[in-house]
């Protein structure tokens, strides 16, 4: 399983109302891997409704993972709207 498969199973588990992605491709844009600093393939970013990075994955982030780190962000937007 690639981590995109993931990702596109976790966004179609919570639906876009709660989640967005934004991929990039490091060969094509390493000005924006060397702003964010990655050292690892693939590395996902969970940021808050801010844009506050809240969780770095460096490495394949399993399904159970990711729900774990989406679960309490996902749980603030809802409890503050």
């Amino acid at each position: 399983m690639t981590q995109r498969r993931i990702l596109d199973g976790v966004l179609a588990e919570y639906g876009t109302e709660q989640l967005a992605f934004t991929a990039y491709n490091t060969d094509e844009t390493p000005d924006i891997a060397k702003e964010w600093g990655v050292m690892t393939l693939p590395t996902t970013f969970l940021l808050d409704s801010t844009g506050t990075i809240r969780q770095v994955n460096n490495g394949l982030v399993t399904v159970e993972n990711l729900r774990k780190q989406l679960e309490p962000l996902i749980s603030n937007t809802t409890n503050s709207v």
